[in-house]
This record gives C-alpha cells, structure tokens and sequence, in this order.
C-alpha cells in the first residue's frame, strides 16, 4: 500500500505579497484554474492509496473550503509550526500507526 503525505502548512512566505498568512501558496492558483492544494492531490491520486495532509488548525477552514470531498480523518494538525523535518516525522508516526500489524516496516521516502 502506498501512502502520501502531504505537507501543507506553511504560509509560503517567500511569495509574499501573494502568499500571506491567511492565505498561503497552497491555496492560490498558479497558471490553472485549481489551487496548488486541489493539483496535488490530483496528481498523487494516480499513484497512491491514501493521502494524508499535515497542515495548521488555523489553516483547516482553507482546506475544507478548497477540498469539500477530502476526508478529514485524513488531516493531521502540526501543533506549532516548526518547518519540513517536525511535520515528516509527525506525519510519520500516522504511517506507523496504520502499518503496525505488517511483518516488516514501513518506508519513507
């Protein structure tokens, strides 16, 4: 079973003015008519079974305005923004949860 996790909590500062705290890149459209949030699921729905999305609680209104289908059992909340490394191994102990009755481990990439 592949799994994805995406990271979608940042606020994207080094688009600024573009990407501002109460909307940040993910949420905007670059060159399409979906937001880079709805692109990317798009895309990883062809070569994953489940997706998981880490992102902010302050954030959370954003993602169910731009992904009404999306479930949300499926979002994890960082508790502080704290960049990449925190929110991988955040994310990572969901995957062990859900893997803990395999034989062997699950891998990251």
């Amino acid at each position: 079973m592949v799994r994805t996790l995406i990271m979608a909590g940042g606020i994207g500062e080094r688009l600024w003015p573009v990407s501002v705290k109460k909307r940040p890149k993910q949420f905007h459209k670059f060159g399409s008519s979906k937001t880079m949030i709805e692109e990317t699921i798009e895309r990883m729905e062809k070569v994953t079974d489940e997706i998981i999305i880490i992102t902010t609680r302050e954030q959370f209104p954003l993602m169910q305005y731009y992904l009404p289908l999306f479930p949300g059992e499926n979002v994890i909340f960082e508790p502080m923004r704290r960049n990449t490394a925190p929110a991988i191994a955040l994310g990572s102990t969901r995957f062990s949860l859900m893997t803990s009755w395999l034989s062997f481990p699950p891998t990251m990439l």
